[in-house]
């Protein structure tokens, strides 16, 4: 999916200087451009630069100790590397570490020659104090005249460049970069155009055909300025064509990445969650939160929210790159800023990424509820599918049912405000804070509540809390001691997404019936390929749990209902049922027999799909075909959902990868050319005519050679005694090439480990009875000994890739269509005899031939065509 945000846009004013011409001020509107983003829940962040052709200078500013800055480009200790002097910190930068100068701090770097052509880079993080100064120069002294300089001016960012006549041209930017936050600052010279980025975000300021002053100069970081810098690098290439990627975040999938493997909930359960209280600052990558489980959670995904307060319902997801002393160092630059005090609170969850999710019928899988610091968002992802028969659930809690009833808690979201006898009643808890306060006044979308008059008929029954819309109106013997309803928050797009609303609590007299306010509802947020759900996914905000059965004759003063959730839905195919998805406002009750019920607002839902959607739900959602483009920049766009078919297509809605980049489409267990009918040679990995491949590209693949070891096992050797081997060959001992050589092996690393030979000495192998039985359980006319050993396939399934339905074949049929169309006849008998008779040795001849992966081609893999031929039904 595609969604956006735009950058604040920049107001340029470019200045030239000249004795000889001046071409005046220009002032020129720079609009944000647009940047995708996977899920649109992060910022922009600092793509990691490299020391490559052109680049003078580069320092990534990594080193973490020392007064040293490694110059990236010059292999070990030299005169280019920066000596820092002064007061200085190693932090972390906009990418990995950074260099923190106060204002008597500075580097200085050897001379950097540049031609007509220039680029100077690099992530600024400014201190409140710092508005104006110099960050980078190159001048003969300091001060001095300066080839070339980028700094401050009122914190505003400010280019100057000297042409080789002397004249000077200055770029500023109108608008000032926010302190505590990084900040990408570029200057750039084609030649033609001086131009100054801000944010990676560009404008061709002013015209300069005389080239820069080359004047053998120094560089200088620092000296007069409080900021961190990061990645700085300097060019003799003109990189403005480059510059909009290095903002760009890192893709993060929209489904996540499988690597919580399968799971199915068959009992009820609240779903576990590993979370904290959070805050940290748009624009870096720091989160203050504490939690010791997050250090062996490096590389999972989590979801960051603010929960209560200013910017309540804001949200992203990021990733999690480290964590030490209670702060994560997040992948990307924090999109909003999040605070966690007396009245706000942000939180922050790790998000499971499973392969395959389901939930049984009949169980029910609940949000942790909302304690007042964390809770109440039930989160998950999956890379193929999820199933929910059962039901997802982030309700509200119903209020007590008694004279003495307080506000509820314990639901998914905000809390309902106490009731009250003869005093005025609590307000909830809600967007603007934590409730509690004996006031008729709304917080946030949390309700008031009812008021006291101290007259014959009192009664005041709490408001209902807020989402969609406002909660409703509840009732009040006399108006002007009615309680607000909660107000509207979050947004139609769930770019701002919240918890419902509390109810709030009513004011009675001694004797009868007060009650308290319900509680709203949480949060759902649902992302995967294929999503069906027939029990039902819930976000009902908690009721008045005093709703008389009976009406007496005597005044009941009750509880607002609690607000709706939020339901985000997220997927290529997505079927909801009929009305089994909710998110409605709990129900309240004004005095018995009277009009005017005190119900929660509905919440919000949305859902997200790739065409295919069916079914409806309570409150109707917000459904939005989603239009990817190519979020990952690989050339093929991720939505549909669907494969891509080979490297040579150019059918830009399939991408073999979605969200991760896979430029070519690699994918080493099958290149998937389209064998339909009419058929076109196929290589012998074709996925229809390879046993066991699949649809996943190399980037996205966990196992590129199916043989049964992950990639990252292969490499490390840790499931296999330590012994490494190819994660692209799936029989590393031999050269896999169909040449007879070294090719007497012929089984599967993955067998190889687990059976205790080497998969790495050709010689040391497990005996054809090690691998298993001669029997065929499946009925594929592939022994079980041939399916662990020689294809890393299932002995109980004919079709162990399941590519039939896409015009593909049984297991069997697929290793035995030698010449690569799908089918087993005389063509196939033809070219078995003449690899029989082109080599003497069965034991030399062609893997690929080998159907019975006996280590031999010869009269036994014959029989096997033979029996496909006959057999009916096996080879479509």
């Amino acid at each position: 999916m595609r969604l956006h945000f735009w950058r604040r846009p920049f107001a340029i004013e470019a200045t030239h200087v000249s004795q000889s011409r001046s071409l005046g001020p220009r002032r020129l509107l720079l609009f944000a451009a647009i940047v995708p983003v996977a899920l649109g829940l992060f910022h922009g962040s600092a793509a990691a630069l490299s020391c490559d052709v052109g680049a003078s200078v580069y320092y990534p500013f990594d080193d973490g100790a020392g007064a040293i800055a490694d110059n990236a480009c010059v292999p070990g200790s030299d005169s280019s590397d920066g000596a820092i002097s002064g007061s200085f910190a190693w932090t972390i930068g906009a990418q990995g570490g950074g260099l923190h100068l106060d204002s008597s701090g500075q580097m200085l770097a050897i001379n950097v020659p540049h031609s007509s052509n220039l680029t100077v880079e690099f992530w600024v993080n400014r201190d409140p104090s710092t508005t104006n100064n110099v960050i980078i120069e190159k001048a003969n002294s300091f001060p001095g005249v300066a080839e070339w300089s980028l700094g401050l001016s009122s914190a505003q960012p400010q280019a100057h460049l000297y042409d080789s006549s002397g004249a000077e041209y200055i770029l500023t930017s109108s608008l000032a970069i926010p302190a505590s936050s990084w900040h990408h600052v570029a200057l750039t010279y084609d030649g033609t155009f001086v131009k100054l980025w801000v944010d990676c975000v560009s404008v061709s300021a002013t015209i300069n055909s005389n080239g820069v002053r080359v004047g053998g100069n120094t560089i200088r970081v620092g000296a007069g300025i409080a900021a961190g810098v990061d990645d700085l690098r300097i060019s003799t290439l003109d990189r403005s064509s480059e510059l909009p990627s290095v903002c760009a975040p890192t893709p993060i999938s929209a489904f996540g990445d499988g690597s919580d493997g399968n799971q199915v909930f068959s009992t009820s359960v609240t779903f576990p969650v590993v979370d904290a209280p959070a805050s940290g600052t748009a624009g870096n990558r720091t989160l203050n939160a504490s939690n010791p489980a997050f250090l062996g959670l490096v590389g999972k995904l989590i979801l960051i929210h603010q929960s209560r307060g200013l910017g309540a319902g804001l949200w992203e997801i990021n990733k999690i790159e480290a964590y030490s002393g209670g702060v994560i160092t997040t992948v990307n630059l924090l999109r909003h800023t999040y605070a966690t005090d007396t009245i706000s609170r942000a939180q922050v969850l790790v998000i499971p990424q499973y392969k395959e999710a389901s939930i049984s019928s009949g169980v029910v899988l609940s949000a942790r509820p909302w304690n007042g610091s964390v809770g109440g968002i039930l989160a998950l992802l999956a890379d193929k599918e999820v199933d929910i028969s059962g039901t997802l659930s982030a309700r509200g809690q119903d209020s007590s049912d008694s004279i003495g009833g307080t506000g509820a808690t314990g639901g998914g979201g905000f809390n309902g405000g106490n009731n009250s006898i003869e005093t005025q009643s609590a307000q909830a808890e809600g967007t603007g804070g934590p409730g509690g306060a004996a006031t008729q006044a709304s917080n946030g979308n949390g309700a008031g509540g009812g008021a006291y008059c101290g007259c014959a008929e009192q009664i005041a029954s709490g408001s209902g809390g807020g989402n969609a819309t406002a909660g409703s109106q509840g009732y009040a013997f006399q108006p002007s001691f009615a309680s607000a309803p909660g107000a509207p928050a979050g947004s139609e797009d769930l770019a701002s997404m919240v918890h419902g609303g509390g109810g709030g609590g009513g004011s009675g007299i001694n004797g009868k019936m007060s009650y308290g306010g319900g509680t709203g509802a949480g949060i759902i947020v649902l992302a995967a390929p294929v999503i069906t759900i027939t029990g039902g996914a819930h976000a009902d905000g908690g009721s008045n749990g005093g709703t008389p059965t009976v009406c007496p004759n005597d005044r009941w003063a009750l509880g607002g209902g609690g607000a709706g959730g939020s339901i985000l839905i997220r997927g290529a195919t997505v079927n909801v049922g009929s009305n089994i998805v909710t998110a409605s406002g709990g129900v309240g009750a004004g005095r018995c027999g009277d009009a005017g019920s005190a119900d929660g607002a509905p919440g919000r839902i949305k859902i997200e799909h790739c065409g295919t959607f069916t079914g409806t739900t309570t409150p109707a959602a917000t459904a939005t075909a989603l239009d990817t483009g190519d979020t990952d920049l690989d050339g093929y766009s991720e939505c549909p959902a669907t494969l891509h078919l080979g490297p040579s297509n150019t059918d830009a809605s399939k991408d073999n990868c979605p969200l991760l980049d896979n430029v070519t489409q690699l994918n080493t267990d099958g290149n998937f050319n389209d064998n339909s009918p009419p058929l076109t040679p196929a290589e012998s990995k074709d996925d229809k005519t390879w046993p066991n491949s699949d649809a996943a590209g190399d980037a996205c693949d966990p196992d590129d050679d199916n043989d049964g070891l992950t990639d990252a096992e292969e490499l490390s050797g840790s499931a296999c005694g330590g012994i490494v081997t190819d994660p692209l060959d799936p029989d590393s001992d031999s050269d896999n090439n169909d040449d007879g050589v070294n090719d007497d092996d012929r089984v599967l690393d993955g067998a190889e480990c687990i059976l205790g030979t080497n998969p790495m000495d050709f010689t040391s192998k497990p005996t054809a009875a090690q691998c298993g039985a001669t029997t065929d359980a499946d009925g594929d006319r592939l022994s079980a000994r041939a399916e662990f050993c020689g294809y890393n396939t299932s002995d109980a399934s004919t079709d162990t890739d399941g590519d039939l339905a896409l015009d593909g074949s049984y297991d069997g049929c697929e290793a035995a269509s030698l010449n690569g169309d799908r089918k087993v006849n005389s063509g196939d008998q033809l070219l078995m005899v003449f690899e029989i008779l082109r080599v003497a040795s069965p034991s030399l001849r062609l893997v690929s031939y080998d159907i019975n992966r006996d280590g031999a081609v010869n009269s036994g893999d014959q029989l096997l065509q033979a029996l496909f031929i006959a057999t009916a039904g096996q080879c479509p």
